[in-house]
């Protein structure tokens, strides 16, 4: 017998895939990375938080918020620094964030939600290197 899709439950909504990026003098992605430097996130430096959907989301509208989790007193805990809404969404969301000075030293994260639910928390850190 055909099985009827029409009823299938549909599919949770989840980033398949990640990567965070520094950018050049110009503020375009140039590579992958792992962690930044202070500088990294400077004008017109940015980091770049690049995520892949396992669907389109073409009627959910995305958040994308840059928390700072510890940053030893220079921000509050689970500050949020930055958050970028994204209303229309195919696949993929390149999200940056940048400040008009050097980013704290410490751990942050970046959180994605979907339709106000948290979908995703990928934590980076910011250090001297």
């Amino acid at each position: 017998t055909m099985g009827c899709q029409c009823f299938k439950a549909e599919e949770p909504i989840q980033v398949k895939a990640s990567t965070f990026m520094d950018t050049d003098d110009k503020g375009e992605p140039n590579k992958v990375v792992y962690g930044f430097r202070p500088e990294d996130g400077k004008e017109p430096k940015k980091l770049v938080f690049k995520c892949t959907f396992n669907k389109k989301l073409a009627e959910h509208p995305v958040k994308v918020a840059w928390i700072a989790q510890d940053t030893k007193g220079v921000a509050p805990e689970n500050y949020e620094v930055v958050a970028v809404n994204f209303p229309m969404v195919m696949e993929q969301i390149t999200s940056k964030a940048t400040l008009p000075r050097d980013w704290p030293v410490g751990t942050y994260r970046v959180d994605v939600f979907v339709k106000d639910k948290l979908c995703k928390s990928e934590e980076f850190t910011i250090a001297n290197m």
